[in-house]
């Protein structure tokens, strides 16, 4: 991707974990470290991998267990 493609991308993470947030969960992105990896919005943490896959579907959209 190019420069103008990056700033894109991340307007659009940002934007999408601000409506993460705006619906009550905490949400943050995570920044690429090299030039083959994409911007993550993340959602959590939380104690549990129950309680994440419950506010994953609380959430109503497409998501995965992340563990870092």
């Amino acid at each position: 991707l190019g420069a103008r493609d990056l700033g894109r991308a991340k307007t659009w993470a940002q934007a999408l974990a601000g409506e993460i947030r705006d619906e009550g969960f905490p949400a943050l992105v995570i920044t690429p470290t090299s030039g083959d990896e994409a911007y993550r919005v993340v959602v959590g943490p939380y104690p549990s991998r129950e309680s994440a896959e419950s506010a994953g579907r609380r959430l109503g959209r497409p998501s995965f267990i992340y563990h870092p």
